[in-house]
């Protein structure tokens, strides 16, 4: 059975109930499970026998840091595929852990990547490291981050447990009364927190547990890339360059975008009624993506990017 992001909310659900849940020997733990229950069990202060785990999968979790990072559970183990195959689930709570998150994942990208072809994708791992910033840059609190390569797919993966797209904007003015429709006005190019700057300075007073402004004019842009503000229309271009699917879940709503033969974009209610507080986004790329040359659209795109960096 795989452990994704769905079954990360209906085992959320179950911890509600105070019922707890299980990680079986066979299971297959995806990065986006693993944000889930780390934001959720961490924000909660869940106790740990309330999440069960067979002997098969502990190695893993002890691997990836997931008892270090929920519980304080520390470790000595050795971990000579860090940074190849995958990332630690790392919390974003301070700008040493969003770079580090980012240098891991970025390295796990690259080392996918033939030499000459690195430089293309430096605007992917720019951009993953831009929503890292914005936790902790206005969040401060529960994010969690993970990359993880399996068969020949690549998957990142960050939750937080704040208010979402709906509470955040409704609460710096903008009328919008659901989670869908609030998803879409987020990634509608040209939507920008500069458009509401004079009712509410939102890059100041972001309330803790939030992944940060989700338009754009984030954080300020520092010695590195990944502090530029690019926000999330930009995020799904990049991803999207490269053929990827995305999916976010704030609230009730869920939008995915899948880029395999055709694009296929859905704002829906979340399956089986479930429900997040907060922001999750996951991306999938196929490996054998990030080796092939850009298309002019995406060039395009890419040196928008650049530009937005540079100045």
């Amino acid at each position: 059975m795989a452990k994704d992001l769905i079954s990360a909310l209906q085992d959320c659900q179950t911890i509600i109930k105070n019922n707890p849940i299980s990680i079986y020997n066979g299971d297959f733990i995806k990065p986006a499970y693993l944000v889930c229950m780390a934001a959720y069990l961490y924000k909660h202060k869940t106790p740990t026998h309330f999440f069960n785990v067979d002997d098969s999968r502990m190695n893993y979790l002890i691997t990836i840091g997931f008892f270090n990072n929920v519980w304080g559970i520390n470790d000595t183990w050795d971990r000579p595929n860090l940074g190849k195959s995958y990332s630690l689930l790392t919390m974003l709570d301070c700008e040493e852990s969003v770079d580090s998150a980012t240098t891991q994942i970025g390295s796990c990208i690259n080392a996918m990547v033939d030499g000459e072809n690195r430089a293309a994708i430096s605007p992917l791992i720019d951009a993953i490291g831009e929503v890292h910033d914005n936790v902790w840059s206005h969040g401060k609190s529960t994010g969690f981050s993970m990359a993880q390569k399996y068969n020949k797919w690549i998957e990142f993966a960050l939750a937080d447990c704040g208010s979402g797209f709906l509470k955040e904007l409704n609460r710096v003015g903008i009328q919008i009364d659901n989670h869908e429709d609030a998803i879409e006005w987020c990634i509608k190019k040209g939507n920008s927190s500069k458009t509401i700057k004079p009712k509410d300075d939102w890059a100041q007073q972001l309330p803790p547990d939030v992944i940060g402004n989700p338009m754009g004019s984030l954080a300020k842009y520092s010695s590195g890339n990944n502090h530029a503000g690019l926000g999330l229309p930009r995020f799904i271009d990049v991803v999207e360059s490269f053929g990827g699917e995305l999916t976010i879940i704030t609230g009730n709503a869920e939008l995915s975008i899948s880029n395999f033969q055709n694009r296929i974009k859905h704002i829906r209610p979340c399956p089986q009624d479930l429900f997040w507080d907060g922001v999750i986004i996951q991306c999938r790329l196929q490996t054998s993506n990030l080796n092939q040359i850009t298309t002019p659209s995406a060039n395009a795109e890419i040196a928008d990017i650049l530009d937005t960096l540079i100045g």
